[in-house]
């Protein structure tokens, strides 16, 4: 007779305790967006169908360059004022390309708001170079653009700024 009587204070709780799991997995489930809400850091692809329908140009401006046969080597250096981007480029047959315009845009690969373009000075010989003064130190990607009479070419490096 015990029995019965234990088994019938249980029952009236037993639906509060499925209650009482929900209300538990909503509270963290709302814990959760809060933090995924309150960490975005507003990285996003704009415009992803805009990007799709620019696939196809982007290809054939990759053959182009290709078709160039230019060689490019980039490097960021520490310097008294930040740091010094220095860029060599030459051609198919390994001749400097001078009097290009060089310019080097800095974006932030995790945070938006940050990023910032300088442009390359022609040393002479195929050798530009710019003083980076990035507001925040750590990883950047950078897309360098060189416009030339002879041709367009593309550059991208992810680097660590001091």
């Amino acid at each position: 007779m015990t029995e019965s009587v234990e088994h019938k204070r249980i029952d009236p709780w037993l639906p509060w305790f499925f209650v009482l799991f929900f209300a538990v997995v909503l509270a963290v489930n709302g814990v959760m967006v809060y933090f995924a809400a309150a960490s975005w850091t507003g990285v996003e692809t704009r415009q992803p169908y805009i990007k799709g329908l620019d696939y196809n140009r982007t290809l054939d401006a990759v053959e182009r360059q290709k078709a160039l046969g230019w060689a490019a080597d980039l490097a960021l250096r520490p310097d008294a004022e930040g740091a010094r981007l220095d860029l060599s480029l030459v051609d198919a047959r390994r001749l400097a390309i001078a009097g290009a315009r060089v310019t080097a845009r800095f974006v932030r690969p995790t945070h938006e708001g940050h990023d910032f373009e300088i442009a390359l000075e022609d040393l002479g010989r195929g050798r530009y170079a710019g003083i980076v003064r990035a507001p925040l130190p750590g990883q950047w990607d950078v897309r360098v653009f060189v416009a030339h009479p002879s041709g367009e070419f593309r550059l991208t490096r992810r680097v660590a700024v001091p």
